[in-house]
């Protein structure tokens, strides 16, 4: 059952969907009930995105299993991929020399922090940085290079920034003040902070999609569970916190739904699909 309110004559044209802890139950898995929500909505003509702090090689494995193509948006935002193309659309770096020094910093403050990035194309980490799995999927472990640096020919679109005992929550705190320009800090899971050029974040990367398709935002239906979705939610025309969401989604988003577990996505899009 919902709780909150919404329109239910808003016409919908846009369903964006955070993946972990949203559309996915556990791991790489899509519940039967959710895979065939999403298709129903589909097939009524309207556009479903994924919006993801993944990035988007397990994206592309969790689309096709679903079914699901069009754009996706990875990596908080920062990579847009044709899931039909499988081509990244576009990109937004991280200035290399901004990064350099927030990596300085952090390492300042927390000797023990360690880092892993991402290009649009590849995927790096220290040798200390953790291989939790989850967060962390086989897929992208599977694709993770041991580098000691960036290197400055490697542009780069998110960084992650883990440490042996501090939640991703007290690492943002602690290494607020740890650049000397601004870049967008996300928390997407408990484990490791998530940081990308200044501005880009998933709202920033939905609003520009829908732009592009000519939707307004009013038309846009979004869903999530995590303070990186918080962005993209405040956004939407109808944003949509999950029951299993972080205190603070629940607390900043007026509906509601069930958990992953139970099913909340597929509740909110059978729903959607009977007004």
């Amino acid at each position: 059952m919902i709780v909150g309110p919404y329109d239910p004559l808003m016409d919908v044209r846009l369903v964006a969907t955070d993946l972990d802890g949203t559309a996915l139950s556990e791991g790489l898995n899509m519940s039967p009930r959710v895979t065939a929500a999403i298709a129903a909505v589909r097939e009524a003509g309207i556009i479903v995105v994924f919006v993801t702090a993944r990035n988007w090689r397990s994206v592309a494995v969790i689309a096709k299993s679903a079914g699901v193509g069009g754009m996706a948006i990875c990596s908080n935002g920062a990579v847009l991929y044709n899931l039909d193309d499988q081509a990244v659309v576009a990109a937004h770096h991280l200035d290399h020399a901004a990064l350099v020094d927030f990596m300085t910093r952090c390492r300042e403050v927390e000797p023990e922090v360690a880092f892993a990035w991402e290009s649009a194309h590849e995927a790096f980490r220290e040798e200390s940085f953790p291989l939790r799995s989850p967060p962390l999927s086989k897929i992208y472990v599977a694709s993770l290079q041991v580098s000691p640096r960036p290197e400055q020919h490697t542009p780069i679109t998110k960084v992650m920034v883990s440490h042996p005992n501090l939640g991703a929550e007290q690492l943002l705190e602690r290494l607020r003040e740890c650049s000397a320009v601004s870049l967008s800090a996300s928390i997407s899971g408990p484990h490791f902070l998530e940081v990308c050029a200044d501005g880009v974040t998933k709202a920033f990367a939905l609003s520009s999609l829908c732009d592009s398709l000519g939707i307004a935002q009013e038309q846009v239906l979004a869903i999530g569970d995590q303070p990186n979705d918080l962005p993209m939610l405040e956004w939407a025309g109808r944003p949509v916190a999950m029951g299993n969401s972080h205190p603070g989604v629940l607390a900043a988003i007026a509906e509601h739904t069930a958990t992953n577990l139970e099913d909340g996505l597929a509740i909110v899009l059978e729903e959607l699909l009977l007004t």
